[in-house]
């Protein structure tokens, strides 16, 4: 609800103005003055594949081994797939900052940083909630009955 309620107008939106702003107004929430403002769809905004993909699948590729059982494989993927958000987060940083400074590209960079953090985070969240749900199971069935 937070990502889509405009405090400014007291409504729920499902557009972003992007670009480079130069004056913002406080009041009506909008950029007035910038360079290559643009009012785009909110929703595609938080999503990029390739990161996805990268985060997701380096998740699986780190603890998804044959022995064990089905709650300790998700439990270690739910501390790797933070790890793995934070490691594409650095290298992004890292990436970006090695380039020459031009501003219009940063809010683009930082966008693909944070997304990739974000990911690690959404994805070891449901995996953690996995893990906990099949524990859950796993000890009802086991404890005795009083």
């Amino acid at each position: 609800m937070a990502l889509f309620w405009d405090f400014y107008r007291g409504e729920l939106r499902s557009t972003v103005q992007t670009g480079v702003c130069e004056e913002y107004d406080f009041v009506k929430g909008e950029c007035k003055l910038g360079s290559n403002l643009k009012t785009v769809a909110f929703l595609p905004q938080i999503v990029d594949l390739v990161t996805l993909v990268l985060v997701v699948g380096l998740t699986f590729l780190g603890s998804w081994f044959r022995q064990d059982s089905l709650v300790n494989k998700l439990e270690r993927a739910s501390h790797l797939a933070k790890d793995c958000g934070e490691l594409f987060a650095a290298i992004g940083a890292v990436i970006t900052f090695s380039y020459v400074f031009y501003e219009p590209f940063l809010h683009v960079a930082f966008k693909i940083i944070f997304l990739s953090y974000m990911y690690g985070q959404i994805l070891g969240y449901i995996l953690t909630v996995i893990t906990n749900y099949l524990r859950s199971s796993e000890e009802t069935v086991i404890s005795p009955v009083h």
